[in-house]
């Protein structure tokens, strides 16, 4: 297994950076999945009230917050007690690059309601 060393403070201001960026994301995703089910909600009360067939069911899914895998990872490396610190490649590819397993299916969701 490969590792790259780093600086225990770049590593964790970066992790912090990372997690406000998804704070903010995850919170945006919040709002317009809000806007999104009130202007249907308006378009359904139209088609209703001007006897429109609607569709039998509509899916509004909640955006899944990952801020917990963040502040794991801040608690991990705050409590690091040496001042370089060794991560495996897939750790870079996550904690330093913000690619995680799940952040294809996180910006797929909010992406359907920031139309």
């Amino acid at each position: 297994m490969h590792y790259v060393r780093i600086k225990r403070n770049e590593l964790l201001d970066t992790v912090i950076k990372n997690r406000e960026i998804h704070s903010k994301e995850y919170t945006k995703a919040l709002d317009d999945r809000l806007l999104v089910i009130e202007e249907t909600l308006r378009s359904l009360h139209y088609d209703l009230v001007n006897h429109v067939d609607i569709p039998e069911s509509v899916d509004f899914p909640l955006p899944q917050s990952f801020l917990s895998e963040y502040d794991k990872i801040i608690k991990m490396i705050e409590m690091e007690v040496r001042e370089e610190i060794e991560i495996t490649h897939d750790q870079f590819k996550q904690w330093v690059m913000d690619d995680w397993q799940w952040t294809s299916m996180f910006k797929s969701l909010t992406s359907t309601y920031s139309g």
